[in-house]
């Protein structure tokens, strides 16, 4: 808090208590037998007011002024700090950001396993291999019996012979991305073959640079996205984690509309 403005609160403080006695003063007589009257009562109950707006006043003029003297301005960091959590409130709640991670590493372990559980309706994944599901046994039984239970699971891979992947990954690892992507379409497809009839488990490929864009996972009205950059390891790819707040704007909305739309246009396997 500026000088200035420290002591124009200092002074609003004083004149608050000053107030109060004044009203003290000229407004509320002692009674002999206890009784006040109305205009006593409402006496009273300004008197009270105003000397908790003075003390609280001139509480915080006094704590400004001795945390100041222990270095900086602390009240206007805390009230710009304030503005700013407000601020990233508000842009949360539009873009429906709950976390975002520098990197895939920084962010916390998911249990896959547990969000499928919790999901009642729909279950979407995209990603190059996606192998920290399909190579998780306690992941993929939570899939089976969400999609034989009604839950619609979709899930959507790139050909492990698409062109697009020599441009997206280099020439040394290559052949063993192929071979991981073989590796999970096949436990896909495994786990499809011993689901009862009327199961909800869908698996396409599309060829389309596009998926190599992002890998998706939305469990209802929660979704984890790695945004790839092609020139940086995925290890380093900035994480988010969004929420569907029903803002029609919102990342949520983008990244599921993106993921439909390459659903719609890839090939049932």
């Amino acid at each position: 808090m500026r000088n200035g403005y420290r002591w124009v609160f200092l002074l609003a403080g004083v004149a608050f208590l000053l107030a109060a006695s004044v009203v003290d003063y000229a407004f509320i007589s002692e009674s002999a037998n206890g009784t006040l009257t109305h205009g006593e009562k409402l006496a009273h109950e300004s008197k009270d007011i105003l000397l908790a707006i003075g003390v609280a006043v001139l509480t915080v003029s006094l704590v400004d002024f001795l945390w100041s003297k222990v270095g900086g301005d602390p009240l206007s960091t805390e009230i710009h700090k304030l503005s700013q959590i407000n601020d990233l409130i508000s842009d949360s709640y539009k873009t429906g950001i709950v976390r975002v991670h520098t990197n895939v590493q920084a962010s916390p372990n998911k249990s896959w396993k547990a969000l499928i559980e919790a999901s009642q309706k729909e279950i979407d994944l995209t990603g190059y291999q996606l192998l920290d599901i399909v190579d998780s046994d306690a992941a993929m039984d939570a899939l089976a019996l969400k999609a034989t239970n009604g839950v619609a699971v979709r899930v959507l891979l790139l050909p492990a012979t698409s062109a697009a992947l020599r441009y997206a990954v280099s020439s040394q690892n290559l052949g063993a991305m192929q071979a991981n992507m073989k590796h999970a379409l096949q436990k896909f497809q495994k786990l499809r073959t011993g689901l009862p009839t009327g199961h909800r488990l869908s698996i396409a490929t599309v060829d389309d640079a596009s998926v190599l864009d992002a890998s998706v996972r939305r469990f209802d009205g929660r979704m984890h996205v790695v945004h790839y950059l092609q020139s940086i390891n995925t290890s380093d790819t900035p994480a988010l984690e969004l929420l569907d707040t029903g803002n029609a704007d919102s990342l949520f909305r983008t990244y599921k509309t993106w993921f439909d739309r390459l659903f719609t246009n890839a090939t049932p396997v």
